[in-house]
């Protein structure tokens, strides 16, 4: 599996998904593409099924694959033309049976576009007159808030110096990893394939160091993000196979040796930690009071 059909599988249940449910029945999902669809629109008969896109928060995270599942109902529905610019505002005086079409499209796409979005989003596009300003100003939003310091040190990190839990399935860790890929791309630091592919080798716990040799010496050629993921889930379901337990039992009880084979440099006590002690927690809390009553 690709870097890009990753992304348009995530979320899969939400894309292109007919359904006749309301956005509360959904969870909070937008019902977009037929929500509000007038009579005097000359619009497909696509525009009459109800597509659940999930509903963006303030996530840069989740505005990649929002903004795709967003684009593919507006294409569905013949909309997407008045968001990109293809389909260009006709004049009133000389095509006003363009400019009718148009400005039914235009005002059909912002209400879609603008029921999906939480409050904070929702600001970035108070007062757009189109949808194509709409979508603009949301990109430029969610691009400003990913600045270098805002959001992209911190998901360079997560992607190059995190490591994989053993404790918790691997795929979802994976899955991750591939969207701070993709946040990256769209914020302007581009990660091939090849270097999300060693990212994740190098994020392999030293438990598994066979397999991180293993993948490390694979050829240059060779390496890609799906024959990791393919490897490392091959080699967890062996795991859970051998110990003889199910999967969620697995993980449980490896979550549970996690937990107890930390132990505190302050309060010598096991199952966290010094940065977790509640001990050392509250000798600093007492000496900071302590220090501010002088």
């Amino acid at each position: 599996m690709t870097r890009s059909s990753q992304l348009q599988q995530s979320n899969a249940p939400f894309q292109g998904q007919s359904s006749n449910t309301s956005a509360l029945q959904q969870g909070g999902n937008a019902p977009l593409a037929g929500a509000a669809t007038s009579s005097s629109c000359a619009t497909p008969s696509a525009s009459h099924t109800c597509y659940d896109i999930p509903i963006l928060d303030d996530e840069v995270t989740e505005f990649v694959y929002w903004k795709f599942h967003v684009q593919v109902v507006l294409e569905a529905q013949d909309l997407w033309t008045v968001v990109d610019g293809t389909f260009a505002k006709p004049n009133a005086s000389t095509d006003p049976t363009g400019f009718a079409d148009w400005s039914c499209k235009d005002r059909e796409a912002r209400i879609q576009i603008s029921l999906s979005l939480r409050n904070e989003p929702l600001k970035a596009v108070c007062g757009a007159k189109t949808a194509k300003e709409c979508w603009d100003r949301l990109t430029s939003y969610f691009k400003s808030k990913g600045g270098r310091f805002g959001c992209v040190v911190p998901l360079m990190e997560e992607l190059f110096q995190t490591t994989l839990s053993e404790s918790e399935p691997i795929e979802p860790q994976i899955d991750r990893r591939v969207r701070i890929a993709s946040t990256l791309d769209f914020l302007g630091f581009p990660v091939g394939d090849k270097l999300l592919a060693q990212a994740i080798v190098i994020s392999i716990p030293e438990s598994m160091a066979t397999l991180k040799m293993i993948l490390y010496t694979t050829n240059d050629s060779d390496i890609s993000t799906d024959l990791v993921r393919s490897r490392l889930v091959f080699d967890e379901h062996c795991r859970v196979r051998a110990s003889g337990d199910t999967a969620a039992a697995y993980f449980a009880k490896a979550a549970i040796k996690k937990r107890g084979g930390k132990k505190c440099t302050h309060c010598n006590k096991r199952g966290h930690d010094v940065r977790e002690c509640r001990k050392l927690k509250k000798e600093q809390e007492e000496s900071k009071s302590a220090t501010d009553a002088y």
